[in-house]
């Protein structure tokens, strides 16, 4: 029916192997979901989380815009060092990346997308008594684009 086609043009169903976490349901332009991880890296744990937003449909070409934030808790115990009698706790410790994906529903993958990101990492270390904070904020941008065809 019209009403059917119409709203297959309006609304995706996006299942399988993607780097983008679909929900189950279909979903618009417009539409929201939210998606919690952790992630370890270097003996951390961060807290994940990536806000996504459906912005627009256009044949079989999806653009969806994302926030992510991974955090690790202030106060956090580093992991020891081998070989190193220093100590340390996690100051300030997060990552911000905003991206936009455009999908070809075919592939799994995106064919275009732009990344922006920032992160800040501060540590308090304390060695032979003596302690100090160090630390690095970064910030950068990408652009991926691929041949789908």
């Amino acid at each position: 029916s019209q009403q059917e086609q119409a709203a297959a043009a309006t609304s995706v169903n996006i299942q399988g192997d993607t780097v983008t976490k679909f929900p189950e349901e279909a979903v618009g332009v417009g539409a929201t979901w939210e998606v919690n991880t952790k992630i370890t890296s270097q003996g951390l744990v961060l807290d994940n989380k990536v806000t996504y937003t459906l912005t627009k449909i256009d044949g079989n070409l999806v653009t969806i815009e994302s926030v992510g934030e991974a955090t690790v808790p202030k106060g956090t115990e580093l992991p020891p060092q081998e070989g190193s009698a220093a100590t340390g706790t996690i100051e300030e410790f997060g990552q911000r990346v905003e991206a936009t994906e455009i999908y070809d529903l075919s592939w799994p993958w995106p064919i275009e997308k732009t990344t922006s990101s920032t992160a800040r990492q501060f540590i308090r270390v304390t060695q032979n008594g003596t302690t100090a904070v160090a630390g690095v904020e970064q910030k950068q941008t990408a652009e991926l684009t691929s041949d789908a065809g």
